[in-house]
């Protein structure tokens, strides 16, 4: 996580992103880390990467949006066109949820 607020302009988007909204990661009180996983195990080649690597593309895009939706401010738009797997997606989803309730409302859509 702490790449991602670093100085590193190619490895700080968390970071890029709050700047744009006017908030500077070293004025925030906290940040808290939800995570689920791990979904698959470690690849141990670019070709057993590229599989799960597109499958969470397209649950991190299903995520934003349907985080966006269910009204809470996502900081950016996830593209992806890869497939979604729904059978994963409804347990990522449930697992979430518990964690933003409003999500599970938003999942059953």
């Amino acid at each position: 996580m702490g790449q991602h607020l670093g100085s590193n302009k190619f490895q700080n988007m968390v970071r890029q992103h709050l700047e744009k909204r006017g908030t500077r990661p070293e004025e925030c009180d906290k940040f808290e880390l939800i995570a689920h996983g791990p979904l698959f195990p470690e690849a141990q080649d670019w070709s057993s990467h590229v599989e799960p690597r597109d499958v969470v593309a397209a649950l991190e895009k299903a995520l934003a949006d349907h985080l966006a939706n269910a009204g809470y401010d996502v900081l950016n738009k996830v593209r992806s066109k890869k497939e979604l797997n729904a059978d994963l997606w409804a347990r990522v989803c449930k697992a979430l949820a518990v964690h933003f309730p409003r999500l599970g409302e938003a999942c059953e859509q």
